[in-house]
């Protein structure tokens, strides 16, 4: 029964193999009822040629058609599913395996974090320290090098006046006092 698998089909949720039976002289179904083969649940007979007749599979089963030599058989063979118990100590194994590959895997990702996180601290204490003003301060800076008004900062301190006329209301009391 060493013929090799020439298709598959799909029944009960399961791929069965399928496969070409020809019987010669030291093939151990030979002179075996079909109606035999038939039963076993383990096989599906698909397809009958005998060598000498022209019986189809059905009509062979019924009439108790005995295997001869040269008969060839299409069948599907139950896949046989191997449950492989692991000890206790064997799952440990495997999940120490699986640790130290993950452990390969995030030290490059901790390191590429922790050089991204001390970027971004670096980068925020390095400008708390060189900016000392207060937000409205570099609003009316920006404003005053632009030569108009800071819209915002007047609104923020309910001024109606534009910036520069206070700036300058403010200049004129400094000169005189």
């Amino acid at each position: 029964m060493g013929n090799r698998a020439i298709g598959q089909v799909r029944l009960f949720e399961q791929l069965w193999p399928i496969q070409e039976e020809v019987v010669d002289e030291a093939h151990p179904w030979l002179g075996r009822k079909l109606s035999d083969l038939w039963d076993d649940r383990s096989r599906m007979l698909i397809y009958y040629l005998p060598k000498n007749s022209r019986m189809d599979l059905i009509s062979a089963v019924m009439n108790d058609q005995e295997l001869q030599w040269g008969d060839r058989l299409i069948m599907a063979t139950k896949p046989q599913v191997r449950i492989t118990h692991r000890t206790l100590i064997e799952k440990a194994m495997g999940w120490l395996s699986h640790i130290r590959q993950f452990q390969e895997h995030v030290r490059p990702t901790v390191i590429v974090m922790l050089v991204l996180l001390s970027t971004i601290v670096g980068a925020a204490l390095l400008y708390t320290e060189n900016v000392s003003a207060d937000f409205i301060a570099i609003l009316r800076q920006a404003g005053a090098a632009r030569g108009n008004g800071c819209r915002f900062c007047a609104a923020i301190s309910g001024a109606k006046a534009p910036y520069n006329a206070r700036l300058e209301v403010a200049r004129n009391r400094v000169a005189a006092g």
